[in-house]
């Protein structure tokens, strides 16, 4: 990856266009590497929902393997038929972080959300389709520069900005190809009792109960949290990868075997949770899926393994 960022980067100059088609591709071609070939990666394309609203033009989608094959070239992709998006970046700029948290939330007026996927707590937590943003590298590279910080500082600002309403509508994923990953989590704090006054303030300045909550945030992957060998096996890349397929598993059961092998490795190392904003539960889900979720945690004694939608913990 590094290689082609330099081959790219000596280019550019010359060509900005082209430049970002070569960072694309080298994008599309690690995917179509790395996700069964059943899945369609395509690249350049919008995404139009059943009302006829079209995204803006993304540099890649992921489609279902049962996306008709007549419609594979055509440059509006069903949006029930798209499972991730992704923008891509040759250079990351805080501008790139703010739109890239603006267009997931906006998605939000093209993706259907039917019954069936919405009933459970994770219909209910997580958009069917995953969105982020991939670069080869950033733009913070002064002597003092913190670039970690700058990425958080503006999502931050990116979620002040949208005001975001719903935990569907987090960004998923941010992955620097020469510095960190950030995935995001989505935890939900159900109490055994409820006190009086535990208010907190989370990182966009909203008060919030501790219980009662559903915490979204985006853990941060980086070598510097790793130690022995994983940090020699440490990449942002593989983190990116090794999330990405969790998060398909969830969608394709065919996929959940290779996805369990994946989740345990150590690829990752040591995530550092950064809790970006809250919501209150009972705001984001149906009263019948809170109760039907607390009678499951009840009767199972919080089980339900990586890939249950009844769980309280996705990360």
């Amino acid at each position: 990856m590094q290689f082609e960022c330099d081959r790219i980067k000596q280019r550019s100059a010359e060509d900005t266009g082209t430049a970002g088609d070569n960072a694309e591709e080298n994008w599309a071609q690690i995917l179509r590497e790395w996700i069964p070939e059943h899945f369609h990666v395509v690249t350049k394309g919008r995404i139009i929902g059943i009302n006829g609203n079209c995204s803006k033009q993304i540099d890649i989608l992921i489609l279902s393997p049962y996306y008709p094959p007549i419609l594979l070239n055509k440059k509006e992709y069903l949006s029930s038929g798209v499972i991730a998006a992704f923008e891509c970046k040759l250079t990351l700029e805080a501008k790139h972080l703010r739109t890239a948290v603006k267009t997931k939330e906006q998605l939000k007026n093209i993706v259907e959300v039917d019954t069936t996927w919405n009933h459970t707590p994770f219909g209910c937590l997580f958009s069917p389709i995953c969105y982020g943003i991939l670069a080869h590298s950033h733009s913070w590279n002064g002597p003092d520069s913190d670039p970690v910080s700058n990425v958080n500082n503006n999502i931050i600002t990116g979620l002040k900005e949208i005001n975001l309403t719903h935990p569907h509508d987090m960004i998923d994923f941010i992955c620097v190809a020469d510095l960190a990953t950030w995935s995001v989590a989505k935890i939900l704090n159900y109490p055994e009792y409820t006190p009086n006054d535990n208010s907190s303030i989370d990182d966009t300045e909203k008060t919030f109960n501790t219980y009662n909550s559903i915490f979204v945030g985006l853990g941060i992957y980086q070598k510097a949290n790793t130690s022995g060998k994983d940090k020699e096996l440490f990449t942002p890349l593989g983190v990116l990868l090794k999330k990405l397929i969790i998060r398909m598993a969830y969608i394709d059961s065919s996929f959940q075997q290779i996805a369990r092998y994946f989740n345990e490795t150590k690829l990752e190392g040591m995530g550092m949770q950064q809790l970006f904003t809250t919501f209150d539960i009972k705001n984001c889900l149906p009263k019948e899926t809170i109760e039907e979720q607390e009678e499951y945690l009840e009767n199972n004694n919080y089980p339900g393994g990586k890939f249950s939608k009844w769980y309280t913990n996705y990360s």
